[in-house]
């Protein structure tokens, strides 16, 4: 038959829009996605003929690099939710790293040290040299005397998109792979919660794909991320995700000079409810057994993990949630020949499992892959000029055991702490609680009080205290609190870790109050501030 998808009158895009419309009505829309070669070949020849003296790879080219993201999901929930999968994922010769820890909050303080190999910090630092970045606003504030209004005006310099910064999917891009990165929610890790891209950073990149099927009839509208009914017409989005990539696959694996790397990121079935992982390990498991018996990994570094644990679930509340938010399952899948000719990198991969690793580790170990494809003549991940540039260790090399400051783990998100649980009617606690709504209050909405009403205290949850020995002493502070507490009239729930001088009884703020549970749309006077929506209360939400 005719094949209309190989007709060059076609554009070329990377998804088409199916609508089927009787008596003037749309009754269907259905948006497919488009898989095309979009680069030349790989020069094999002269891979084969630099790495003939090794001879690693059957398939004529380096090894792709392909990961599954999971939203939210830690080393002990992967271990409850997806049973069926990790048993056969470990009939493979799955590792999973225990020790596996955060470096920031969310999912963008996470994937931008694995993937740009800087903090979270360092790219949203405001671009002070370009005016296309400067913004003027207009902010209202309460004149402390008068009480009344007052309309300042000031100019705000955004730090701008992320297309200058070294990305290491780019890096991978210019060895000629073909990358691919997609996730599924509007509000994504890199786009309208932070600066985005100005082109496309990847060659396959499914933001816009996934924008024009929320937009179509077969989505069921909902305003918020989550939707109570996550499907596409019949399926489960998890599905549509895991179908690309298997296509995908089938076009770039079975081409055998076509080494990818890329990203898949799976929100819908794993942020805002435990229990939808569940729903997913039969999938996964199907998934993984199609790909192994089409032999779509023999020449793939498989990486299958979360990004962090659950922030927002009622298990955050406990001494075990607020464990486990700080280990997000992390495993990789090697190929048989790869295990095969680096006997020593897998022994030091064996041993690393145990072993506390961040996400600094992971980009230092896709550096270290990059180097293997740039000196194919050594292409040992041991042997070629690889040199950490971060607080990371490749994780195929030897990772001494080391605290959370040598792995560039900040102090907040170290699961090595020794804390204490205490009373939480002690007076000190209620202070330390008082100390952070006041933070809340008078710091972090100071210029939004028009908008965002005054909280206040409604209980105290739980507290904990970490003595600072001289290792960890910050300054003269000798206890580290964290407190959990709730707070009217939002019912917003908030941990706060601050620091305390036994000497001197001053209290300091250790590092930024974080909700633990969702604000919804409590907070959309301020949708524009980001940063501010889990603290505000709308006076327009109220009434």
């Amino acid at each position: 038959g005719y094949n209309c998808l190989n007709d060059s009158n076609i554009n070329q895009t990377d998804k088409q829009l199916l609508s089927i419309i009787i008596n003037n009505s749309l009754v269907y829309e259905y948006v497919h996605p488009l898989i095309r070669l979009k680069k030349p070949a790989f020069s094999s020849k002269i891979w084969l003929e630099k790495n003939s003296s090794n001879n690693f790879s059957t398939n004529n080219s380096p090894p792709s690099v392909i990961m599954i993201i999971l939203d939210a999901v830690s080393n002990l929930q992967a271990q409850r939710a997806l049973p069926r999968t990790l048993s056969y994922l470990k009939s493979l010769g799955l590792y999973i790293f225990e020790r596996h820890a955060i470096v920031g909050d969310g999912t963008f303080d996470n994937i931008v040290p694995m993937l740009f190999g800087q903090s979270s910090i360092d790219l949203q630092n405001p671009n002070i040299n370009d005016s296309r970045y400067e913004f003027p606003i207009t902010e209202i504030e309460i004149d402390p005397k008068t009480k009344k209004s007052i309309e300042i005006k000031k100019i705000i310099h955004y730090p701008g998109p992320y297309d200058n910064y070294s990305f290491i999917i780019k890096n991978f891009s210019k060895l000629n792979y073909t990358t691919f990165f997609s996730e599924e929610w509007r509000e994504s890790a890199f786009y309208n919660l932070k600066n985005g891209f100005y082109q496309s950073p990847t060659d396959f990149y499914l933001r816009p794909y996934w924008l024009s099927l929320y937009e179509t009839l077969s989505y069921n509208k909902f305003s918020g991320n989550s939707n109570p009914k996550p499907c596409y017409l019949d399926k489960l989005l998890h599905f549509l995700s895991l179908n690309w990539l298997k296509q995908f696959l089938n076009v770039y694996h079975q081409t055998i000079n076509y080494p990818t790397f890329g990203i898949l990121k799976i929100n819908e079935m794993s942020h805002d409810y435990l229990e939808r992982l569940f729903w997913i390990d039969n999938d996964l498991e199907k998934f993984f057994q199609n790909l192994y018996q089409k032999h779509l990994l023999n020449n793939t570094i498989f990486i299958f993990c979360g990004d962090h644990g659950h922030r927002q679930h009622r298990l955050r509340l406990t001494r075990i949630g607020s464990f486990e938010v700080k280990l997000p399952f992390f495993s990789i899948l090697l190929p048989q020949l790869f295990k095969e000719k680096f006997p020593k990198a897998i022994k030091n991969i064996e041993k690393n499992q145990q072993t506390l690793t961040s996400w600094w580790d992971v980009y230092e170990t896709f550096v270290n892959i990059l180097k293997m494809v740039e000196e194919p003549h050594i292409f040992d991940p041991l042997l070629v000029n690889w040199h950490s540039t971060t607080s990371g260790i490749s994780l195929f090399h030897p990772i001494p055991e080391r605290n959370c400051s040598s792995a560039g783990i900040p102090e907040k998100y170290c699961p090595c702490s020794h804390t204490k649980t205490l009373d939480i009617t002690l007076p000190l606690i209620r202070e330390l609680t008082i100390v952070s709504i006041n933070y809340i209050n008078n710091i972090k909405l100071k210029n939004h009080k028009h908008l965002c009403i005054k909280l206040k205290l409604k209980r105290i949850i739980r507290a904990e205290v970490e003595e600072l020995y001289k290792i960890k002493k910050i300054n003269n502070y000798t206890r580290l609190y964290t407190i959990l507490f709730e707070v009217l009239p939002s019912n917003g729930i908030f941990e706060s870790n601050l620091i305390y001088n036994n000497i001197t009884k001053h209290i300091q703020l250790h590092s930024e109050i974080l909700r633990i549970n969702l604000y919804g749309q409590t907070s959309t006077c301020i949708k524009d501030k980001y940063e501010l929506r889990s603290f505000c209360y709308c006076f327009s939400y109220h009434k």
